[in-house]
């Protein structure tokens, strides 16, 4: 049994929107309640530095691989990019955070829009809830403003807190047009290391000589 409601700006929107939540729930019976899941959270790995933090969340291949190859169904969801967020406390909401960077697969689907009931207009509208920009895939970030505020540095010792979300994109009509995971948020305070200190900057490499007859090599 389900009891249905809709609230919108008058009353006859409110009966679209009635309308709207009974489709859905509808679909959720003929799917024997069968709801497709966001992709894996990133399991990321935090490094803090003199005045900057780096995130990386390629280093676990096997969740990497979990959360970019797996498909969900219904809708047919397949992975589509990962966002990270910079939050104003650990007890923030997604939607009280800055988006501060997104990376998308290169495949023409950048602005992902959902139809959604808009409360002002009193009807349904294409609303925006991905925001890609075919910029590609990376799976590592480094930290060295503070978004919020728009300053140009972070300082040793503070708290910052950030989290990075996977999206997938349906490739069925009907559906919600995108999933994304819970954010998990971090708390990193740059700092200056303890110990041995190497001159090297973000992004370095390193050359390497094989020396023997081994068959062994760098990656």
């Amino acid at each position: 049994v389900a009891f249905m409601v809709g609230i919108g700006a008058d009353r006859f929107s409110s009966i679209s929107v009635m309308k709207a939540t009974d489709n859905a729930a509808q679909e959720t019976f003929n799917l024997l309640f069968k709801v497709a899941k966001s992709p894996g959270a990133p399991v990321v790995k935090v490094t803090e530095l003199d005045g900057d933090v780096i995130l990386d969340w390629g280093n676990n291949a096997g969740a990497v691989a979990v959360t970019e190859t797996k498909i969900a169904d219904p809708g047919h969801y397949t992975f589509q990019g990962y966002n990270i967020y910079q939050f104003a406390s650990p007890s923030a909401t997604l939607d009280q955070a800055k988006r501060i960077a997104t990376y998308d697969v290169v495949d023409d689907i950048k602005v992902v829009l959902n139809e959604q009931f808009d409360l002002a207009s009193g009807a349904f509208l294409k609303i925006p809830i991905q925001f890609g920009s075919d910029a590609g895939v990376k799976r590592l970030f480094r930290f060295d403003r503070n978004y919020l505020l728009d300053v140009n540095k972070v300082y040793n010792g503070q708290e910052y807190y950030l989290a990075i979300t996977a999206y997938s994109v349906t490739q069925v009509p009907g559906y919600i047009a995108a999933l994304e995971s819970n954010p998990s948020i971090l708390t990193v305070v740059p700092k200056v290391p303890f110990g041995k200190t190497f001159t090297a900057r973000f992004g370095d490499t390193l050359k390497v000589t094989k020396a023997g007859t081994s068959d062994g090599f760098a990656l």
